[in-house]
């Protein structure tokens, strides 16, 4: 693992320890992109730093062929709202590491199923380039208005 990586880890790791709502700890996390080139470093860490995770994948094979136990997969695709429910059944909180076209929609789709099964937290990869100069750009639009409704849903996020 490289010096980056590992620092990334121990900063998982120190805010695990403080990551609580009241005295119950999140546990379980559903990573929504995971086999992507983010979420797989992503997905990592969480379960280093000591979290259950449960990678969704519209391919539960490519999910296997990259995680092994004890990571869980959920077969099914960001776009279907039902599909994200089913996926977030039993978990505490939802890291999203997509993009796409659709990725605003996608993203709704998380808020709306996490704000019916109260979910603790929503944590959501963007990017760097995300502000209202660049909104002119589609990608930015679709992030700018994913971040706005993990914002609006009342759900803690960072």
């Amino acid at each position: 693992m490289r010096a980056e990586q590992a620092g990334k880890v121990d900063e998982l790791r120190v805010q695990s320890e403080y990551c609580t709502e009241g005295t119950r700890m999140v546990q379980r996390i559903l990573l929504i992109g995971a086999t992507g080139l983010l979420g797989e470093a992503v997905a990592h860490g969480l379960q280093d730093a000591g979290f259950r995770v449960r990678v969704m994948s519209r391919s539960a094979g490519r999910a296997r062929a990259k995680f092994s136990e004890p990571f869980e997969i959920a077969e099914g695709d960001a776009l279907e709202r039902t599909e994200v429910e089913e996926a977030l059944a039993g978990c505490d909180a939802a890291h999203i590491s997509i993009d796409n076209d659709r990725e605003d929609e996608c993203v709704t789709h998380v808020v709306e199923a996490a704000k019916a099964r109260r979910l603790e937290r929503i944590t959501y990869v963007s990017g760097t380039t995300v502000c209202k100069e660049n909104r002119w750009f589609p990608l930015v639009d679709r992030k700018m208005k994913s971040e706005q409704a993990i914002r609006a849903s009342g759900i803690g996020n960072f």
